[in-house]
């Protein structure tokens, strides 16, 4: 139990050192993970508690590795695509909060080429929280619609190529009144459609 703090640190280490790695092998480290990932969906099918460690170490990876996000950014976010779709709730929110954190850090981060010049970039990056919209469960569309206010608030004036998707994301929300309700520490975020 004494050397647990320990060896926690090497290990935050070993996927923080993973910026070093050439390509072919960051997509090694994503495919070996993803398989972890996808083991850890399979059990918790069966109602039994799941691991995230896997979940966890494809956000970390990700953010040490955003110099290359066009290498990294399709096979990471397809799996937490689908780490979104279980039916497991901790999965499902381990996940979200994975695509979520990543698209905002990912639009905060200071690309080669400004993100504002770069539509290409653009619609890369919002493409998995545009994803989000065919997931059924309403804890995961919340988290969605929480982090489209996130990102109008902080990034809304350097996506002039995002918009497209941003309001697809919105239109995608509906009910029988025309408008969808987010309800989050007490505060109600009102999109109307009407």
């Amino acid at each position: 139990m004494a050397d647990l703090p320990v060896l926690s640190a090497m290990l935050s280490r070993l996927f923080e050192s993973s910026q070093f790695l050439d390509d072919v092998a960051l997509h090694h480290l994503i495919n070996a993970l993803c398989k972890l990932s996808q083991e850890a969906m399979e059990l918790a099918y069966s109602n039994r508690e799941p691991s995230l460690f896997a979940v966890a170490k494809l956000l970390e990876t990700g953010l040490v590795n955003m110099s290359r996000i066009e290498v990294l950014w399709r096979p990471l976010t397809n799996h937490l695509l689908e780490v979104c779709h279980h039916p497991h709730i901790r999965m499902r929110e381990w996940g979200v909060e994975a695509v979520t954190y990543l698209v905002k850090s990912a639009l905060h981060y200071k690309h080669a080429i400004p993100l504002k010049e770069n539509q290409k970039l653009q619609t890369l990056l919002l493409g998995p929280l545009y994803e989000l919209s065919s997931v059924p469960h309403g804890d995961v569309r919340q988290r969605q619609l929480e982090c489209v206010l996130q990102i109008l608030h902080t990034n809304g004036e350097t996506l002039s190529h995002g918009w497209p998707l941003i309001l697809g994301i919105i239109g995608a929300v509906n009910d029988q009144h025309g408008y969808a309700t987010c309800i989050r520490e007490n505060a109600v975020i009102k999109f109307n459609f009407i």
